[in-house]
């Protein structure tokens, strides 16, 4: 290495004759230097004694049992580390849970300001979007089907979870927009694919749509609330069990043993209706609030179709799987030809013909709804039920006389028929279908305040904040929670 000029000067000193006063000076500088470039050994260690007991000090307070926020510089980084994953074409961040500690930063607390701004920024949006947890459970026949759902963000407001049933030759994943639709207005959604629809498991017949016994499809539903309740409740509702606990009806001060779980509201369209109200009426899980759209629970019973009963009768020994009954017609779903062309052209939708198997377990699923005394006795657990049937005026797919005829048998105080004039079968996916969305989230509203369920004002309106995502946004190719 090249020598220094004050290296060079003090080495000349050294050698030329000086006196001991001078001598005793250098010495005193070089020692000076030594000690400036190698600290003693004693003084790490007494650094690494300070630094350690002022960590065990920090774990004697205690953030969470020993755990600790991490430092200003570590914060940095781990703030970084996640702009970086979220900037990123690969996979991206897991969202975090509720378990890990993370502080609020403002923008003076990170490094630069630019930098900040677009971690926080992308932190947020991030945050915005509802929670997805997507998988597959076992029915108790060992078949595999296919269940999605979506939270809002963890600390916003919950006014209840929505399981809903969709229709026959449909698939869950296919109504994303109303999920979000529901996450903005404050309440979870856990769905599932129907035996021998979309992603689900086929039975031995293995006809896509194709229902051999219609009470497994209500035991299905009974199998996936259970399977909910136990797992997605577990993840989804793990900060409001913490920190979002109802008011006790006796005052603050008071103590429950365990917080009750929010209100499960059940709601199905066309042939999700059918399913759903048997499911209802076996009682095996408590419902708060039922929401009926196009329900196909009744038919009008011509001489034409006791002709086609009694046919079918016949066909379900020699042909249970044969495509043979008319398919209900494409275009008298919606008068949105862009929904039409979507549903057409979605691989997991059929739009064939019906099996007379098919025909014949949905006929007898409707004339045994129609004969159960339950549905007219106001002291039955199902006349409890807030309920809500919608549908339009130009429904020619389901027959919307025999649904008011059932509404008008139903025993219930608190039940409302609301009849869209101008709409087909599918309302949601009509060109009006705002006007649907905000009547039925205006009931649900009233049946289901937030003010009743959180004490902490700040969570009160912290729904309205919630944007949904965007509509192109895909569930099925984002990452997900599989539980």
């Amino acid at each position: 290495m090249p020598r220094s000029k004050s290296s060079d000067s003090l080495d000349q000193l050294s050698l030329s004759p000086s006196s001991s006063s001078d001598d005793q000076s250098l010495d005193v500088q070089r020692s000076a230097r030594r000690r400036d470039a190698i600290p003693p050994l004693r003084s790490a260690r007494r650094a690494a004694r300070a630094k350690s007991s002022s960590a065990a000090a920090s774990k004697q307070r205690g953030h969470g049992g020993g755990r600790r926020f991490p430092s200003e510089d570590e914060d940095s980084s781990i703030t970084r580390e996640r702009a970086l994953s979220d900037g990123s074409k690969g996979p991206k961040e897991a969202p975090v849970s509720s378990d890990e500690d993370v502080r609020p930063r403002s923008l003076s607390d990170s490094g630069s300001g630019s930098s900040a701004s677009t971690n926080v920024s992308r932190r947020t949006k991030k945050s915005a979007r509802p929670r997805h947890f997507e998988g597959k459970f076992e029915n108790r026949r060992g078949q595999s089907l296919l269940y999605f759902s979506l939270f809002p963000p963890e600390k916003k407001a919950l006014r209840g979870i929505i399981l809903y049933l969709h229709g026959m030759g449909d698939h869950c994943r296919r109504n994303t927009t109303l999920y979000e639709r529901y996450c903005k207005e404050g309440f979870g959604v856990i769905t599932y694919d129907l035996l021998n629809h979309g992603a689900s498991d086929y039975d031995e017949f293995n006809t896509r749509a194709h229902i051999s016994n219609f009470d497994d499809f209500v035991d299905d539903t009974n199998d996936f609330v259970t399977f909910a309740k136990a797992n997605i409740y577990k993840v989804a509702l793990r900060y409001w069990r913490k920190h979002l606990k109802p008011r006790h009806p006796h005052g603050r001060g008071k103590k429950r043993d365990a917080p009750p779980e929010l209100p499960l509201i059940i709601s199905g369209t066309s042939y999700g209706a059918l399913i759903g109200l048997h499911t209802v009426l076996s009682g095996v899980h408590k419902f708060h609030a039922a929401v009926w759209a196009s329900p196909s629970i009744g038919v009008t019973w011509t001489p034409v179709l006791w002709a086609q009963w009694k046919v079918q009768r016949a066909l379900v020994a020699a042909f249970p799987t044969a495509k043979v009954i008319p398919a209900v017609q494409h275009n008298l779903r919606s008068r949105d030809p862009e929904f039409l062309k979507r549903f057409q052209e979605d691989p997991l939708t059929s739009s064939n013909m019906m099996t007379p198997r098919s025909g014949h377990q949905s006929l007898t699923a409707m004339m045994r709804l129609q004969d159960d005394t339950r549905v007219a006795d106001p002291d039955s657990r199902f006349c409890h039920i807030p309920m809500l049937f919608m549908a339009g005026s130009d429904d020619r797919v389901s027959d919307q006389q025999a649904s008011m005829r059932f509404y008008a048998r139903v025993g219930s105080f608190d039940k409302e028929f609301k009849l869209f004039d101008g709409l087909y079968h599918m309302i949601y996916e009509e060109p009006e279908k705002e006007e649907v969305l905000k009547y039925m989230v205006n009931w649900l509203h009233k049946r289901f305040p937030l003010e009743t369920r959180h004490p902490n004002e700040s969570h009160i309106n912290a729904v309205k904040k919630l944007e949904p995502s965007v509509r192109s946004y895909n569930y099925v190719k984002a990452e997900r929670t599989e539980l």
